[in-house]
């Protein structure tokens, strides 16, 4: 399977196939990727043609009161 990864700005990747970039903002970076890595998956799964607003098997971990 292709390795992804998210590098900071200028970082060498040679260990991954792809990297998203992440520009250098300090102590907020790990958000920042975050929100990169967020809209990816989200990508994914509509590509695949999977529920995105329903997540398989949550019903099982989310408890309604």
């Amino acid at each position: 399977a292709p390795a992804l990864g998210c590098v900071s700005a200028g970082e060498e990747y040679r260990t991954l196939d792809a990297a998203f970039e992440v520009p250098d903002v300090g102590i907020v970076e790990p958000l920042v990727a975050n929100v990169y890595l967020q809209l990816f998956a989200y990508h994914v799964a509509n590509e695949k043609g999977r529920p995105i607003d329903k997540p398989r098997n949550l019903a099982k971990s989310v408890t309604v009161e």
